[in-house]
């Protein structure tokens, strides 16, 4: 895995969580369980799957999307 496009990924990730919530709120989003990620804790969606799912679930939790 390179290191730098996990890094350019995770930044446009935080900012778009930011937009929504405040530190501290923004980071425990990022390192909770998730239902619309079927549980699974949006960081290591992010270094798995890459940034598309995580802003899928953040669009849902914005825009009062059901899991």
């Amino acid at each position: 895995m390179k290191v730098a496009p996990v890094l350019i990924d995770l930044e446009h990730v935080l900012a778009r969580v930011r937009l929504v919530w405040a530190e501290p709120a923004a980071a425990t989003w990022m390192t909770s369980a998730n239902a619309h990620l079927g549980g699974a804790r949006p960081v290591d969606v992010l270094t798995l799957r890459g940034p598309g799912p995580v802003l899928e679930a953040l669009d849902a939790e914005t825009w009062g999307g059901a899991a």
